[in-house]
């Protein structure tokens, strides 16, 4: 065996001993900076979870998310499938210029009708003797669609609030927010940029 061969060995037989130690030594994290939102915990075991498989499903969940180095190697395969094998996309994140953006072109009417229906209820049963305002806040998409870069359907979101939720004014927030307002890394925007 050359020594190639050996030290490709040896980095294997290393990583299989050393990734296991490195998550059961570390502390586990409650948050993901870069996705930002709470991760797994470790699930409590019992018999009734376990026979069920919902136990196996938890614990599988907190390991993938538990993983040493894990935004390490989500940000390699990411910079792998877009600059080497050229894909516009990974998970339906894509890259423009600094920012990330999310493909999510196609309006879903359907989600659109159940949110203006509770929307129109909750104005009509509980804000009676009160005015009701309803906004669509745009995503950062919106703001991308001089770009050729597919957004979703606003015109026809607003015409379908408009129509389904007639007790309410609605309010355009689409001259007031801007790309800088959301967040560079991320789909939210940021709340402290609506003070001006």
């Amino acid at each position: 065996m050359d020594w190639k061969k050996k030290i490709a060995a040896v980095v294997f037989l290393l990583s299989l001993v050393c990734v296991p130690v490195a998550a059961f030594l570390l502390p586990d994290q409650a948050v993901s900076k870069t996705e930002r939102r709470k991760l797994a915990k470790k699930p409590a075991f019992t018999v009734a979870a376990f026979w069920d498989g919902t136990y196996m499903e938890q614990l599988e969940t907190y390991f993938s998310e538990q993983f040493p180095v894990r935004d390490g190697l989500r940000t390699v395969k990411a910079e792998t499938e877009t600059a080497l094998l050229g894909k516009a996309d990974t998970n339906g994140y894509f890259k423009v210029e600094d920012g990330i953006y999310h493909l999510e072109a196609e309006l879903n009417e359907k989600n659109v009708d159940r949110v203006a229906d509770s929307v129109e209820k909750l104005c009509a049963e509980q804000f009676q003797n009160a005015d009701c305002y309803v906004a669509v806040i745009p995503d950062k998409n919106y703001y991308l669609a001089d770009k050729q870069y597919p957004t979703l359907d606003y015109e026809r979101l607003d015409e379908m609030i408009q129509a389904e939720i007639p007790s309410a004014q609605k309010i355009s927030l689409y001259g007031k927010l801007h790309l800088k307002d959301y967040y560079r890394t991320d789909l939210h925007w940021k709340q402290e940029k609506l003070q001006a």
